[in-house]
């Protein structure tokens, strides 16, 4: 029998060596990709993306892959290019697990967004027009009315102490994904896969379990 197919989609400026603690275990029941998003890492890009270009990645990468009707999971700004992807070419038969997700956007995020512009983009590998331009044209977006037209089944993953996209911003989300369910974290930041791995890979496999039956 074939393993469900997982897909891990990193955040700003990240690699999928951010998975690197919960990969092995998710690859026991799954068939597990992690890909480099174009921008990041040795993945160079000549021109800007936005959230459309990067939505159209994602479809042509599961083309590629001959991967239909997988396991989404979205970390950060990679959860913005899932609830993109999924506005954009609707599969209800696609699972969705968005983790700290970038989705909203108010005058907090924009600070952050600021705060990550500062940190992250003039890191080295990230120091380009190029990427600079892309920063401002797929991380300032609020994709809420995208993620209220989803109807595929969705569970919201949050660290309760995330500092760059808070709690509340999961809890909005809730409200507007209908067919959806948030598990909070406690004494976990913005990467609850790092800071408590196993109760992550809990509600992972519950909710996994839970919508296979």
């Amino acid at each position: 029998m074939l393993k469900p197919t997982l897909i891990l989609l990193h955040g700003w400026s990240q690699s999928p060596d951010y998975f690197n603690l919960i990969k092995p275990i998710l690859e026991r029941e799954h068939q597990v990709f992690s890909p480099i998003m174009p921008g990041f890492d040795k993945v160079k890009i000549e021109k800007p993306y936005d959230l459309d270009k990067y939505a159209d990645w994602l479809k042509d990468f599961l083309f590629k892959n001959k991967i239909n009707n997988t396991i989404l999971l979205g970390h950060s700004f990679g959860g913005s290019v899932c609830v993109k992807f999924l506005s954009k070419y609707p599969n209800p038969k696609i699972k969705l697990i968005l983790v700290d997700a970038a989705v909203v956007k108010d005058k907090y995020s924009i600070r952050k967004s600021i705060y990550y512009f500062l940190i992250h983009v003039f890191k080295p590998g990230i120091n380009s027009p190029v990427m600079k331009k892309t920063f401002q044209n797929a991380v300032y977006c609020d994709l809420l009315k995208e993620a209220s037209k989803l109807i595929n089944k969705t569970l919201i993953i949050w660290g309760s102490r995330d500092l760059i996209t808070p709690v509340s911003f999961g809890r909005k989300i809730k409200k507007n994904i209908k067919n959806s369910v948030i598990k909070i974290i406690p004494n976990s930041g913005h990467f609850p896969f790092i800071d408590d791995p196993m109760k992550f890979i809990f509600h992972v496999n519950k909710f996994l379990a839970i919508i296979t039956l």
